[in-house]
């Protein structure tokens, strides 16, 4: 999928564009599923990016936004009850 994704502006004789805008959604949710979920934000963000301009209702759009926002918390949530650890040099 990301080697799909690496050919921005290039047309593919059986492909459209919107396929390759909703891979971006696709391979977010996949990332996400994996536990990933940097990279998932990085491929939500992608494909809000590219329908930036897009008719806000529509239902993809509003459920790619809620899925990254929920990811978005959970990840802040681990985050936060991850315990910081500091090495503290040795004096002698």
């Amino acid at each position: 999928m990301q080697r799909y994704l690496e050919f921005k502006g290039e047309i593919f004789e059986f492909d459209s564009p919107l396929e390759w805008v909703l891979m971006h959604l696709t391979l977010a949710r996949v990332l996400a599923k994996a536990g990933d979920a940097n990279q998932a934000i990085h491929y939500y963000d992608e494909f809000l990016q590219i329908w930036a301009h897009a008719d806000p209702g529509l239902p993809t759009l509003r459920e790619a936004r809620a899925e990254r926002a929920q990811l978005s918390k959970k990840l802040a949530a681990n985050t936060a009850n991850t315990p910081i650890t500091r090495v503290i040099p040795q004096t002698r």
